[in-house]
């Protein structure tokens, strides 16, 4: 069979700044395409997402690795900045060269200060990159559509080269990157975490449930009984890396009451070593300062009594004892 060729666009449209929805290919609008020519090199590019139909990956290139790795939510800054599109074909592989350390996936409930905790590791020294989100739309895509499309059963492997890409578009090299996922990824972990061999290491994160309801219901829409059910899926996301992957649990109240502490066994946990001042730095900023998530725009939002009420009447119905006493998060 031939192999179908890379094709090359440059974007002349993208969907607005504030969008936090799942990737897409339908993000931009492109110029005419083009087949790769020898000269067109892909080491500047960056994957964004899959386009699944088509089972192809886009990459895109946008501007320098810094900002990238600077970047609070990574697909935002995608968004915001790229110029050209590549579409890889799956069977092609990888475009980069050469091995790459593994990463350490980040999983959590969200609200629970992960952001913080990648913008510290960053400033102290580690490679740490936030929210890139094909890995959320592969995990949609398996969820939703994996028995109906049978080619989605490649997913494990297409992830594993992007990882790769990704990594090597980020320059990273030495102690494990830190790649920080977002809370739908708790619904596969095994669809992300490689588990051959070694157990890799990986990293979650979660807050007392309360606090946590409280937060999630300020950036939130979704009805109570939704809330609930993420927060329990992030448990049984926990009890699956504990078993499958040397997985080290973080809290938000441990994050918040030590930090120097917290941060340094992470970084123990991954073979990084922090540079104090770096840290100290990201600990007096909001870390997702200039998105839509910021301190200041969350500060005036507070959930009504009658959702909070509800939501809290789901957890004590849905609370799963025995799980909760297996994770040792028993009250």
């Amino acid at each position: 069979m031939t192999e179908r060729p890379v094709l090359l666009a440059e974007i002349t449209g993208r969907i607005g700044r504030e969008s936090l929805s799942v990737v897409a290919p339908s993000d931009f609008s492109t110029g005419p395409w083009r087949q790769r020519r020898a000269a067109d090199r892909l080491d500047a590019f960056v994957p964004y997402c899959l386009d699944m139909l088509a089972r192809r990956t886009v990459y895109v290139r946008a501007g320098n690795r810094a900002a990238l790795l600077r970047a609070p939510l990574q697909y935002v800054h995608l968004r915001e900045r790229a110029t050209t599109i590549a579409s890889v074909p799956w069977e092609c592989g990888r475009v980069s060269a050469g091995s790459q350390p593994p990463g350490c996936f980040v999983f959590s409930v969200g609200r629970c200060g992960s952001t913080l905790l990648v913008d510290a590791m960053r400033r102290g020294g580690a490679v740490a990159l936030s929210e890139p989100d094909f890995y959320t739309q592969a995990v949609a895509a398996r969820i939703h559509a994996g028995r109906i499309f049978s080619g989605y059963a490649r997913l494990e492997a297409v992830l594993g080269g992007l990882t790769a890409d990704l990594l090597a578009a980020s320059g990273a090299r030495g102690p494990s990157p830190i790649i920080k996922l977002r809370t739908e990824c708790c619904k596969a972990p095994g669809l992300i975490v490689g588990t051959g061999g070694i157990a890799p290491a990986t990293l979650f994160m979660i807050r007392s449930f309360k606090p946590w309801l409280l937060s999630t219901l300020r950036v939130s829409r979704r009805p109570p009984r939704a809330i609930v059910e993420r927060y329990i899926e992030g448990l049984k996301c926990f009890a699956w890396l504990r078993r499958n992957s040397e997985c080290t649990l973080v809290s938000y109240e441990d994050l918040t009451a030590d930090p120097v502490a917290t941060l340094q066994n992470v970084a123990s946990a991954v073979g990084a070593r922090l540079d104090a001042a770096g840290v100290t730095a990201a600990l007096k900023s909001d870390a997702q300062s200039g998105t839509v998530l910021a301190r200041a725009r969350l500060a005036e939002r507070e959930p009504s009594a009658d959702v909070l009420r509800r939501a809290l009447e789901v957890w004590m119905e849905a609370r799963p004892t025995a799980l909760l006493a297996e994770l040792g998060m028993a009250d």
